[in-house]
């Protein structure tokens, strides 16, 4: 199950329970708000730095293979996006 179908599965148990749209809502945008602050305060800005594996040994993602994103930096780019999204 995709991470979007396990999202609208969440959501729509909360309107069966009798949750208001609006309040779903708020909640969920706490959430994500929330969310933002904990990831800004744990990814690190050093630049990736890949062994000859693919693992990345700045950030301790050792088991990455060639080709495969490190989290740091997908995290880096999505708070980047959010942020300018938000006018920072």
């Amino acid at each position: 199950m995709s991470d979007q179908q396990k999202a609208a599965d969440a959501v729509a148990e909360m309107l069966g329970a009798g949750h208001d749209i609006h309040a779903i809502a708020i909640e969920m945008a706490f959430e994500v708000l929330h969310l933002r602050r904990l990831l800004d305060a744990i990814v690190e800005d050093s630049d990736c730095r890949f062994d000859h594996h693919g693992g990345c040994q700045e950030h301790g993602f050792l088991w990455l293979e060639q080709g495969e994103v490190c989290p740091n930096h997908e995290a880096r780019e999505l708070l980047s996006r959010t942020q300018q999204g938000e006018g920072k």
